[in-house]
């Protein structure tokens, strides 16, 4: 950890004063990783991060998420925070950011919801033993 001193001069024309504030600095984190990139609709993914320099200790999903500890970061569900996702192709996206210090928080990373498929029907429903059937898949997405 490093500080540094700084000397605050005011003045109202008559007299000056002087206060000392003393300021952490924080280096950078460089971010190279993040694991997962995609999950459920419902939420509940853990994430995890990779970076160098400072480690980050707490996460926030969208400009307005809750700060989580970084080893809390588990993905809220999809629901919760729909006006701050983005959406190409019916699927959607929520910023991930990180921080040092809980107040300034930098993009990382992209989480992509992923919402479930349902199985409509398989064709044809069997074949021989020794395999070679193609089959054909029918399915829809939910939520």
């Amino acid at each position: 950890q490093q500080y540094l001193n700084i000397a605050i001069a005011a003045t109202n024309g008559l007299r000056a004063s002087v206060n000392h504030v003393q300021v952490e600095m924080l280096g950078e984190f460089l971010f190279s990783k993040a694991n997962p990139l995609y999950g459920p609709s419902s939420g509940g993914t853990l994430m995890q991060f990779s970076t160098d320099g400072i480690a980050p200790s707490f996460c926030r999903f969208g400009v307005e998420g809750t700060p989580l500890p970084l080893d809390r970061c588990t993905v809220p569900p999809l629901k919760d925070v729909l006006s701050q996702s983005s959406s190409v192709g019916g699927v959607y996206a929520i910023d991930v950011y990180l921080s040092a210090n809980e107040v300034h928080f930098d993009l990382a990373s992209k989480f992509y919801y992923v919402t479930p498929i349902m199985l409509d029907s398989v064709t044809p429903a069997f074949g021989p033993v020794k395999g070679g059937t193609e089959l054909e898949l029918s399915a829809t997405r939910n939520g």
